[in-house]
């Protein structure tokens, strides 16, 4: 008998000692799923008024394709992006990776520009105004 493989015979009422080690064939686990991808997007004010602009903030992670809609393809995991929208606008993070996705948003509200208000008395000089080229138009056969 070799010292790695062989038989051993035992006859009956007879003792003996054998060391072995014994091999099986079986194959490693599989690896284990990737992550799935995660997604957050926030914005520093959700209310702005028109003109003004917002900062657009996202972090992900297992992401190797990143869009933000009305922004396009991001690089980085993680950022920033100055946004002005002209009206109100919801943004959406969609990471993708090995076949799954995520997704977040955030919705900026654009207000109208306050219109600056007038004193009584700018409003009944404006009052005043009107009435006088209303009667200069009506002398010259307009209205």
């Amino acid at each position: 008998m070799s010292p790695n493989r062989g038989t051993v015979s035992v006859a009956a009422g007879e003792r003996k000692s054998l060391n072995a080690v014994l091999k099986a064939n079986v194959p490693p686990p599989p690896p284990p799923p990737p992550p799935k991808p995660s997604a957050t997007l926030s914005a520093d004010s959700t209310t702005i008024e028109e003109g003004q602009s917002t900062t657009l903030r996202w972090m992900t992670q297992y992401a190797t394709d990143l869009k933000i809609s009305g922004v396009g393809s991001v690089q980085s995991a993680n950022g920033s992006s100055r946004q002005p929208p002209a009206g109100t606008t919801t943004y959406v993070l969609t990471a993708k990776s090995n076949g799954a996705s995520a997704e977040s948003s955030v919705t900026i509200t654009v207000r109208p520009k306050a219109q600056p208000k007038l004193s009584d008395s700018r409003r009944q000089g404006l009052v005043c105004i009107r009435k006088q080229l209303g009667r200069r138009a009506g002398q010259y056969g307009q209205r």
